[in-house]
């Protein structure tokens, strides 16, 4: 699940992204979060 989450969030347009943040920028918390998550279970393992 989370691997397809990464995809999907860094495979997304700019302009998507952009739209994300003017009208939910919660998400965007929740998923920079979540990739920080990724990131440091990629360095820890």
């Amino acid at each position: 699940m989370r691997a397809n989450e990464f995809e999907k969030i860094n495979s997304a347009p700019l302009n998507w992204i952009s739209l994300c943040i003017l009208k939910k920028p919660a998400k965007i918390i929740i998923y920079s979060r979540i990739l920080l998550t990724i990131v440091e279970e990629r360095n820890i393992l």
